[in-house]
Parts: structure tokens; sequence; C-alpha cells
């Protein structure tokens, strides 16, 4: 069926609509191309309801959110036609100026990523402050006092303590508390949130929707939720559209919609959440016969400063030649400070970091440079570690460093090798990472991990912004690499089911502490702790109930 009949038929069910959508499309001219990320969309959201918006990584989602607020990616170099109508106001119509006034203020937006979202140079309550000061005419004590209840209403234990930190001090779940605190500010009727739990362990993540829920029924908020996780969407909207290659494929009440999918990305997604619980790749090998252990950590601790309690505290793990070892935690609890350990990007207070048997815990810059290549690391966000002035060729050869003809031709048909191994090809050398999807990133991300051979593997949450059946593929490839290169893993996921896809054991992390470590099926099947238990039932509780299909049909 056609998105314009669909939308003929909400009409008729609620005339009603906080927010129309009507053949929206947004070009972005990237260099001397121009690229249609959004073509034809179209979708309603009812007065007091929760639409999703589903698609695939790269499909529009977050243009088309970005664009609703007259926030295109490339500004004023895209160009965007159709309708946009929030109640009865066109805001394609509006000038920059009449736009400013009701963006943030009837209009707001939860960001993917607090932490690049929000500015890490002022403290949480300047922020907060001046994004009252933007709508309201308070004066200064008024200001902060609505502050501190804004952050008292998203749930935040100590508001004035919150208030004092800067963002880069708070964990990943108080970062989205205070994006969210920000985006409320303005009072705005309709509330857009783009992937706001895809970065958070299944707590958080449970903690957050529970909040959005309680916010949208005090605040009678519209929501539009943008996700490719089909938990988050099955437990939270009401209605969803789906949206594929920048167009509205298909749209319906939410449990209709995912018991009998017409469109073959929503049947694609439904089918790659089934296959996540089955494991990738062999079981775990007998190791007993490696002597010396990949990576070592004895006695770790790591202290941020300004902070009196440590981030890691007496940290000890071993990863045998070819094995994955996943690290769980909630937000915050210190999991990507001992990567940065790991990376020698950090300093460790105490304790000892061996690499191939050899201690790497204090040398200097000089003395490290062998061993950086014996690391590789893929982050979180391709899009952010990727440098965005540079080619994919430049990129990849740049851990390299060649710098004769010859050493150059042997690194330039090494990042071919790379690429290749991570299924890309030589044509893909040229572009920007602006010019990749998400999926395309990660494995350009991937393959600068790879290009200086490693013998251990660091991924710091690599999957978290990729939709399921992308995090399907790339974590078939992560276990294909890590396999093929016999490479030692140090998997760190919030992800509990990505962990059961790849990881032969897991280590579970709890206020800067080790807490549990087993075999991965044990280990999340029969946990010990009582912490573990809890993160493994939210896990449970945010996975997607399929409905049944109609007995009709």
């Amino acid at each position: 069926m056609p998105p314009g009949e669909h939308l003929e038929n909400d009409s008729q069910n609620s005339p009603a609509a906080a927010l129309t959508v009507e053949n929206l499309q947004v070009s972005i001219a990237t260099g001397t191309a121009v690229v249609e990320a959004v073509r034809d969309v179209s979708f309603r959201l009812k007065a007091g309801s929760t639409l999703g918006l589903l698609g695939i990584s790269g499909s529009g989602k977050s243009v088309t959110g970005l664009s609703l607020l007259g926030l295109p990616p490339g500004g004023r170099d895209s160009l965007v036609r159709g309708s946009i109508r929030l109640g009865e106001i066109e805001l394609t119509s509006l000038a920059e100026p009449e736009l400013r006034g009701i963006r943030g203020g009837r209009i707001a937006m939860v960001f993917q990523d607090p932490g690049t979202a929000l500015t890490p140079v002022h403290r949480v309550g300047r922020l907060l402050d001046d994004t009252v000061r933007a709508h309201h005419d308070l004066s200064r004590s008024e200001i902060r006092a609505r502050s501190l209840r804004l952050l008292d209403e998203v749930g935040l234990a100590d508001p004035e303590a919150a208030a004092g930190s800067y963002v880069q001090e708070l964990s990943g779940g108080m970062k989205q508390r205070v994006m969210i605190a920000i985006a409320l500010a303005g009072e705005p009727s309709v509330l857009i949130a783009d992937e706001p739990t895809s970065a958070l362990d299944a707590i958080a993540q449970d903690q957050i929707l529970d909040l959005i829920e309680s916010i949208q029924r005090n605040r009678d908020l519209s929501v539009l939720l943008i996700s490719h996780d089909l938990g988050v969407m099955t437990r939270m909207a009401d209605r969803i559209t789906v949206i594929d290659g920048g167009r509205t494929v298909e749209q319906g009440n939410t449990r209709d919609l995912l018991s009998d999918p017409r469109h073959p990305v929503t049947r694609a997604l439904l089918e790659s959440q089934r296959r996540r619980a089955s494991r990738i790749g062999p079981d775990l090998l007998d190791r007993t016969s490696e002597s010396i252990p990949a990576l070592r950590l004895s006695g770790i601790e790591a202290t941020y400063p300004k902070h009196e309690k440590p981030a890691v505290r007496d940290v000890s793990l071993t990863i045998a030649p070819g094995e994955v070892l996943g690290l769980v935690g909630e937000s915050g609890c210190g999991k990507t400070t001992l990567a940065r350990c790991v990376l020698r990007i950090m300093e460790p207070a105490a304790g000892a970091i061996e690499i191939g048997g050899r201690d790497v815990t204090h040398l200097s810059d000089r003395a490290l440079r062998p061993f950086r290549n014996q690391v590789g690391a893929v982050f979180q966000s391709p899009g952010a570690s990727l440098n965005p002035k540079h080619t994919v060729s430049r990129i990849l050869q740049a851990p390299l460093g060649g710098r004769g003809r010859r050493e150059r031709q042997l690194d330039l048909a090494r990042a071919v090798q790379a690429l290749e191994s991570v299924g890309l090809e030589r044509g893909h050398l040229d572009r920007m990472p602006s010019q990749l999807s998400g999926g395309q990133q990660q494995r350009v991300a991937l393959a600068r991990a790879l290009i200086t051979e490693p013998r251990l593997l660091v991924c710091d949450e690599p999957f978290t912004a990729l939709d399921v059946s992308l995090q399907n593929q790339m974590a078939a490839l992560l276990k294909k690499v890590q396999v093929e290169f016999n490479l030692a893993c140090l998997l760190i996921a919030h992800d509990l089911d990505v962990i059961g896809q790849i990881a032969d054991r897991v280590a579970v992390m709890h206020r800067g502490r080790i807490i549990e470590v087993g075999e991965t099926e044990m280990t999340l099947g029969k946990p010990r702790e009582e912490f573990t238990r809890r993160l493994v039932d939210a896990s449970q509780r945010n996975r997607t109930e399929i409905p049944a299909r109609p007995s009709s049909l």
C-alpha cells in the first residue's frame, strides 16, 4: 500500500495530529556530489502518542529527525522539500529566526550520543541554565531553580552535584538524563528521541525508557521515537513507520505491523532479531597449552583527576591467544576506562599490563611504539573515530607510516588487502567517511585496526550505532577475522546477545571491579552474582516479543 493511502486512513481515524510530514525530501551536498538522503517520507504523529520511525542503518531516519528541526546535515548546503507541519504551523516556510523560536520550545530532540551533543567545556548547570534562559523570561535564581527541578524530574539522585559536573564526568545513563532535561527545558509538545538508549547497558536502557514513558504521561507529550531496535519499538511505539532508502515503505499499528510485515526490510529486521541468540563460530578451544597470554592485567586501578573514588579497582584478567573475552557491566562501571588503560591512552594508577608477556605499563611513548602495533582498537562511534577530512586510503595507511615511494606502494597494497578482509572494495579507498554508511564506516575502523597485524583487538561497543541486521553481519565479520588471524579480543558491549554470539568467556564489571568471570553460557545462563542476574533479567525484558501472526493467516 503506498504511503499516501496509509496517511489518508490515519487522517480519517484521527484528524488532529501533533506533527505531520508529507513527501519529505532532503538533498545533501558533499563535495562535488549531491546525496538524496531522504527521497519521500510521510507520516503522522498523533497527539499524545508515540510513533516509531524504524529502518536499517543509513535508511534516512536520523536525517529525517534533524530536518524536522531545520537542522539537516550539511546546513545551508542541504535542500529540504515537502511539508512539515507542527500542529497547524508549516515549518518549511519559516525563516531561521522564527524557526529558532520553535526549535527547543515547541519541538525538541534527544540525540543518540549525548557525549558528543553536549559541549564538554561547560558544567551541566550552565548548559541547562542557558537553555531555560533561551525559552523563558526569568531571573537568574528562577532559572537555576528550574534547572535543578528538571534534573530532579529526569531522576538524577543529586541535582546539585550533577549541575556542578562536566558532561565527561557522568556515566552514559546520567548523560542521557541530562540530555532529556535539556530537551524538556523549553516545555515542548513534541519530543524527537533519536536512538536514545542504543549506547546504554540493559539496566540503564530499561530506566531511560521508563523515564520517557513517565515524562510523556506527566507532560502529555507526543513522541517520535527513532530506532533500529525492535525491542524498544515493541515496548514504546503505538504505531510504526518503516523507512528504507529514504522512503516510507510501510506503516501501521505496532502489533499488526510486526505480526504481519509486508515489506522485505521489516521482515529482514524481524528475522535478524530471531537469529541473534545463535552462536557464531566454533566453541572455546582448549588453550591450556598456551603459556603466554595475549593480555594479562594484574591489579589495575585507574582514577580520573578530581575524582576521589577510582574508576577501576583492582582488576586482574587474562586473555589467551585466539580467545574472545566479553566485558559487560552497567554504564559508568569502568569498562571504557579499563580499555583506555589497555590501549595506554590512560596511565593506570596501579597494577601491571602485559602484552604477549612483556610489561608495557610504564613504558615511554617512544618505547611503547612497537607494542602499539600489537593492539588494534575499534571504537563505539566510527563517525567520531575516523578523521572526517581524510580519505579511507589515508586513514588506513596512517598507522603504517611509510615514507619512501616503495614503502607507500606497499602500504597501499596492505590497505587494499585490509579493506577486502572486511568485505569492502578498492573503490572505497577514495571515499570520505561521510560518504559511507554506518556499517561501512565500522568496517573501515576494523580494517584500520587489522592493518598493523595486531595480536590483540580491543573493541569498545563496536555495534551500538548499527541496526540489528548489520549488528549480525558485523558480529559474524569480527568473529571471522578473529579466527582467521588468531586474534585475542577484549569485546566491551552492553548487548548480552552480541556477547553470547561471539565471546568465549565473560567478565562482569560492577562499580569498577570484576565480580564474576566464566564461560559465556554458564555466566549468562546461570549467573552467581545478584548484579549479573539483574543485568541478564533487564536484557531479557528489553528483547523483542514478536507478536504472533493472526490466526486467520
